[in-house]
């Protein structure tokens, strides 16, 4: 009976002294999030190089011969992310035959690049052998895209700090210190790139004596991120 009267009166004591101090302490959640807008300044564009013959040999040797020649090109022009995205044969027929007639074989090499000089690029690459360009994708370079990812991140946790300040001082509580950081959220959408512009014609022809100029227009990418921080508030 008496040893638990006196750990009742232990338990007392403890919580008169540290009660108060634990109960004191609040712990705040915060998304803090940051917008930043960057130029386009380079393009990813994808092309294609399309060749007919008789043969298939034939086909596919003067595609491979074409392929070759845009990538000296695309070198000289200091293009980068250089892939052959693919190559594929197929047959050719006349369909107004009946039954249809095998004429020959279409071989198709599919090209794609990064580039800052988008307009000589393409100049480039049309007078060298590309037969189709199948989109252009804006973007920024990786060195200003990640540049200005560093620059969002460090402005989202300015901003869950600001915020966890404001909260404590509507509590009358001091903030004390960051106990968990974790950043998400990287770029409006799903990666560094603005919209696509896609080229074609019934043919699939690209003309580079074209005199109209096509009119762009780009919004930017908007890089986007989040800081999930968790503060500790106590008694000031």
């Amino acid at each position: 009976m008496k040893s638990t009267y006196f750990i009742s009166l232990l338990a007392f004591i403890f919580l008169q002294l540290f009660g108060t101090a634990v109960q004191a302490q609040t712990v705040l959640s915060i998304i803090g999030t940051a917008t930043t807008t960057i130029e386009v300044d380079s393009a990813h564009i994808i092309t294609s190089i399309e060749t007919q013959a008789k043969k298939a040999f034939d086909a596919q040797n003067a595609t491979a011969n074409g392929l070759n020649k845009i990538m000296s090109v695309l070198d000289t022009l200091n293009a980068t992310k250089v892939n052959t995205d693919s190559l594929s044969l197929s047959p050719l027929y006349n369909y107004t035959n009946v039954p249809s007639v095998l004429i020959g074989y279409t071989a198709v090499a599919v090209v794609s690049f990064d580039i800052l000089d988008v307009g000589n690029a393409i100049d480039a690459v049309i007078a060298n052998g590309v037969t189709g360009l199948q989109s252009i994708t804006f973007k920024a370079s990786d060195a200003n895209y990640n540049k200005a990812l560093e620059e969002t991140r460090t402005l989202a946790v300015q901003d869950a700090t600001k915020q966890a300040d404001v909260i404590a001082s509507a509590l009358l509580k001091c903030f004390q210190r960051m106990t968990t950081l974790d950043m998400v959220g990287q770029v409006g959408g799903s990666s560094n790139n603005g919209s696509p512009l896609v080229y074609s014609d019934d043919s699939h022809q690209v003309k580079s004596d074209a005199t109209t100029i096509m009119p762009v227009e780009t919004s930017g990418i908007h890089v986007i991120a989040n800081a999930v921080a968790k503060f500790e508030l106590d008694v000031c």
